[in-house]
């Protein structure tokens, strides 16, 4: 799980969505009625953040649809 959590981060920072998940998140703090949707299920970031309730791990989803 670390490896693909370093993974997800490389390519988070390296495309400048940082600024991003961290908005979200903290919509999602305010307005907790999410589900997660789309290819943002996929990043086990996301799960991490709370962003979604999917565990793309346990789905088996892949990040790079992201």
């Amino acid at each position: 799980m670390q490896a693909r959590i370093d993974h997800e981060l490389s390519v988070i920072a390296l495309k400048g969505f940082a600024d991003y998940f961290l908005v979200v998140k903290d919509i999602v703090d305010h307005a907790p009625t999410h589900c997660g949707r789309g290819s943002v299920a996929n990043s086990i970031v996301s799960y991490c953040l709370e962003l979604t309730h999917v565990d793309p791990l346990a789905q088996g989803l892949v990040f790079e649809r992201f």
